[in-house]
């Protein structure tokens, strides 16, 4: 076994225990043109640091932290298995934004709360 796959293995069983399964393949709200709705989507609860530093290693260190917690984090997986190839996240905070400002532009106030 190669070094570090042995950790690899454990966060992924750890992030597993993060996902909030009923959102599986919910494809997040993004302003970059790169979502790509053939790819794989989880979302994952991150409460603290800890949360996102086993989120970060599940996918080989490619999740920016959140500017906040805590928050909502969609991972994006290039392909049909998640944690194998190349990964995107969103956060739910910067989804919020994007359609904030998307309503803006066309002349609308928006305001997201959670109810």
């Amino acid at each position: 076994m190669e070094t570090g796959t042995e950790e690899k293995v454990t966060e992924i069983a750890e992030a597993e225990k993060l996902r909030i399964r009923k959102l599986d393949e919910f494809i997040p709200l993004g302003n970059d043109g790169f979502v790509n709705e053939s790819n794989t989507f989880r979302w994952y609860r991150i409460r603290n640091k800890k949360d996102y530093h086993i989120l970060n290693i599940a996918y080989r260190n490619t999740i920016r932290e959140p500017s906040v917690y805590p928050e909502l984090i969609c991972v994006e997986t290039v392909g049909q298995e998640a944690y194998q190839d190349d990964a995107y996240a969103y956060h739910l905070a910067d989804c919020r934004k994007v359609t904030e400002d998307f309503w803006k532009q066309l002349g609308y106030q928006c305001t997201i709360q959670k109810e």
